[in-house]
């Protein structure tokens, strides 16, 4: 079996269509655990502000599989429309962060909507070039006072 870690976020409709997402995906892969859910800014893009969240799963597919049967469905039957502003708002978006220990997406160090659900899953990933650990820039971004904790409606 394969863990992975994935972020799921949206800003269009957000509660309803993040509760749509965690429940297509427990029908596809088995969750193991589900992040706090946090309310974000919009990230390049002036938009709504984005509920994020991340989710620990294990299954059986590889990481293109994952994504090609199962994320790339999901966002597909919760009406996700692509642009030339991947920035632009949303109503899912699923991101494989990581694939058995492997880092996919390196801008998790600088993004707080990835940072502050996957600090709950994985608090030790520390940074290559830091050395900090995850939950301890989590924690710095908390104190500035940008964001909030939502409601945990996956827990």
């Amino acid at each position: 079996m394969n863990t992975a870690f994935l972020l799921v976020g949206s800003n269009i409709d957000p509660v309803l269509n993040t509760q749509k997402a965690i429940t297509l995906l427990g029908e596809r892969v088995q969750i193991e655990k589900t992040s706090r859910t946090w309310e974000i800014p919009s990230f390049g893009s002036p938009g709504p502000n984005f509920i994020n969240f991340a989710v620990q799963i294990t299954t059986s597919l590889s990481s293109s599989e994952l994504k090609d049967k199962v994320i790339s469905q999901i966002e597909v039957s919760l009406k996700r429309v692509r642009s030339s502003d991947k920035n632009a708002p949303r109503t899912i978006d699923i991101d494989i962060i990581l694939f058995n220990g492997e880092l996919f997406d390196p801008n998790i160090w600088s993004r707080p909507y990835s940072i502050l659900p996957m600090a709950d899953l994985a608090p030790d990933l520390i940074h290559p070039d830091s050395g900090l650990r995850l939950h301890e820039i989590a924690q710095e971004i908390e104190r500035s006072g940008m964001v909030k904790l939502y409601i945990d409606h996956f827990r």
